[in-house]
């Protein structure tokens, strides 16, 4: 059945530009954050697994957000990554950049592993306890080694704040379950199946590839979509699928800031934070010979 959501959102996960040692580059950021601007994205996550989140220090995360805020056009919204091992790192976030952003991104503590689903329980109800923004839950096991399961958002569905939750890998079967059975936005993650999820009523994309490709031709699939022009979607896909079967054959983050190179929107190749590890030169020399005018 084909059920295309009225509006879906296009949402572009940042990755955060580090200097040679390793700092962030602000000067960078906010080049990117306009870039994104004028290319008809909807909303920015910020310090998420583009944005090497788990590398970020508190003080950091606070700082890029004031710096997006202050770079940023009226349109454009603001949701930042706060989900921690610590629930009280989560917390203390709520609590300093609430009233700079527009929603919050939690995906569930890492490092633990076999948790209760009581446990899970605890630490999102407090989170939630504790917003007045928007909150999306990020199911994203391969990173975090938890599954958010139908129990759980069954059981956060009383608070209000509960926006919807970003649903990672290739699984089309359990995202158009959470489509059809909760009463949620469903975002994917997964750039290879954009229009597939659209097609089942996703309500939108969290995207890595538009950090690397013009924003606007991510738009005009979702345009299609909206507007019926199936075909259409799918030829520009196609398109996305090839650029997208070459960057997977490389450690993601890294070949995102390699491509920001070389396509001259950063002056310096940025680099990425232990334990991620940069392309080499011969790994940039593959890229870019297999990519040739793709992008």
């Amino acid at each position: 059945m084909i059920s295309i959501n009225p509006r879906i959102d296009f949402i572009t996960s940042l990755i955060t530009p580090f200097k040679n040692n390793l700092e962030i580059d602000y000067n960078v950021l906010s080049d990117l954050i306009t870039f994104q601007s004028d290319n008809e994205v909807d909303s920015l996550v910020l310090c998420g697994i583009m944005g090497e989140g788990g590398s970020l220090t508190l003080n950091e995360i606070i700082r890029i957000v004031e710096n997006t805020r202050r770079n940023i056009n009226s349109n454009l919204k603001i949701i930042v990554n706060i989900g921690r091992s610590s629930l009280r790192e989560t917390l203390n976030l709520i609590e300093v950049i609430e009233n700079l952003v527009d929603a919050f991104l939690i995906i569930p503590p890492f490092y633990y592993k076999l948790v209760d689903l009581r446990g899970l329980y605890n630490y999102f109800s407090k989170a939630l306890d504790s917003v007045n923004r928007p909150v999306i839950l990020g199911n994203v096991p391969e990173y975090t080694g938890i599954h958010i399961n139908k129990d759980l958002i069954e059981k956060l569905l009383k608070y209000e704040s509960f926006l919807g939750i970003m649903n990672s890998g290739g699984n089309l079967t359990n995202t158009q379950h959470l489509i059809e059975t909760f009463p949620i936005k469903v975002f994917v993650r997964n750039d290879a199946l954009l229009f597939q999820s659209f097609k089942i009523g996703a309500h939108g994309v969290i995207s890595g590839l538009s950090n690397i490709i013009n924003p606007v031709e991510v738009r005009q699939i979702i345009k299609d979509m909206e507007a019926n022009d199936f075909d259409s979607a799918q030829r520009k896909k196609q398109q996305l699928t090839k650029i997208l079967s070459i960057i997977n054959e490389f450690p993601s983050i890294a070949v995102l800031k390699s491509i920001l190179h070389w396509k001259e929107l950063t002056s310096l190749k940025l680099r990425v934070r232990p334990p991620l590890i940069d392309l080499n030169n011969k790994q940039d020399i593959e890229l870019f010979n297999k990519l040739g005018e793709l992008i």
